[in-house]
């Protein structure tokens, strides 16, 4: 488990399926993870099972100061890419819209930055955020991470083409970035 200002992150347990599936199958939060739509429980179980096993990393993520039963926020994961030997990995993040504007994306996705370098001794962390997720792009970008790849129409949502913004971050410009702030 590890402690932040505010927020809690530990590992998934059996006992957080309904609040994963009440957060990926949210109306909002769905089109800006993924292109899915929602599915059924049994269908749903299976892509989080898949997602947690497959993960370097997943954890929950909870407010510190609330009722254990109501303390769910959402989510924060590292994916393993193709190449472990090239340390660099994929980072989600999805967080009940309740929740969203309070600065807990920053704070969660700064702690998780500096694990990924400090701990899991990664060279880079990257990301895809979706082009109508202006708010997370801006909590990216004010972590460090810089645009790569934009891939332009990639993905059909709400009724529109949208653009796939991959991002990422080196270990160094962390590290540069770290010292300024020191």
């Amino acid at each position: 488990m590890f402690v932040t200002e505010r927020l809690r992150l530990r590992a998934c347990r059996p006992s957080d399926l309904d609040n994963l599936l009440r957060l990926t199958n949210n109306r909002y939060v769905a089109p800006l993870m993924n292109s899915l739509f929602p599915v059924p429980r049994t269908m749903s179980i299976e892509y989080v099972n898949k997602a947690v096993d497959k993960a370097i990393m997943f954890c929950i993520v909870e407010l510190l100061d609330a009722d254990p039963d109501s303390a769910f926020i959402g989510f924060i994961n590292f994916q393993q890419k193709e190449e472990p030997g090239n340390r660099d990995t994929n980072v989600g993040i999805g967080f009940l819209p309740e929740y969203w504007n309070n600065g807990y994306g920053t704070e969660v996705m700064k702690f998780m930055v500096d694990y990924a370098f400090i701990s899991l001794n990664m060279h880079r962390v990257s990301l895809i955020v979706h082009e109508e997720n202006e708010r997370a792009a801006a909590v990216y970008k004010k972590i460090g991470f810089v645009e790569e790849v934009r891939s332009r129409k990639a993905r059909w949502t709400n009724g529109s083409w949208q653009d796939n913004i991959h991002m990422g971050v080196l270990q160094e410009e962390w590290a540069e970035r770290r010292s300024l702030e020191a």
